[in-house]
């Protein structure tokens, strides 16, 4: 983060504006909540963070995770080893030591991958579909995109919609039909 400009980038218009970073992770009925605010030095620190069904994981003022650390029964532990098994990895970056390119081995169980079609060639956009249905058959895989051919790749039963208004999410479809339907009011199917 530092290298990006530290917590006046990271925050909707920096500190000034935005006095911190709060976000919550569901693992079904147990989340993880936490509170970020930035420091006078350019870093951010824990303001709050919570495990489970509200359990209080640490108090305020540290500068690293606490999860895991303060476990109570395997059911958190469950969450904690999906919380700290996270892994970044850049799709554009093609060098030799990209992250993306480790073997089957270190690949996530979960991989989160944020719009993978930008600056592809339309007909590349059908093979990263089919690369992402073989990942998926060993490992969860969600996608996000604006791409309709990248949409076009997969079934019904295979996408969710997820309807943003302003800053917080309005609308989550699941059901298949509906999912058709969505797609076909917006003009993204025939």
């Amino acid at each position: 983060m530092g290298k990006q400009g530290g917590p006046d980038a990271l925050l909707r218009h920096g500190r000034k504006v935005t006095r911190s970073f709060e976000s919550e992770l569901y693992f079904g009925d147990k989340v993880y909540r936490f509170e970020l605010e930035p420091t006078a030095d350019n870093r951010m620190m824990f303001q709050h963070e919570s495990l489970a069904a509200g359990g209080h994981v640490s108090n305020a003022g540290h500068f690293e995770s606490y999860v895991g650390q303060h476990v109570t029964d395997g059911t958190e532990q469950s969450v904690c080893n999906a919380i700290t098994n996270r892994r970044v990895y850049h799709c554009h970056d093609t060098s030799e030591t990209a992250l993306v390119k480790q073997p089957e081995g270190f690949m996530p169980s979960t991989l989160l991958i944020d719009e993978p079609e930008l600056g592809l060639h339309p007909y590349a956009i059908a093979v990263l579909a089919a690369q992402l249905k073989a990942v998926s058959l060993k490992h969860q895989v969600t996608v996000s995109t604006q791409s309709v051919e990248l949409i076009n790749e997969f079934e019904a039963d295979d996408q969710v919609i997820v309807n943003r208004h302003f800053s917080s999410i309005s609308e989550v479809i699941r059901n298949p039909s509906t999912v058709v339907w969505w797609l076909w009011m917006s003009g993204l199917m025939p």
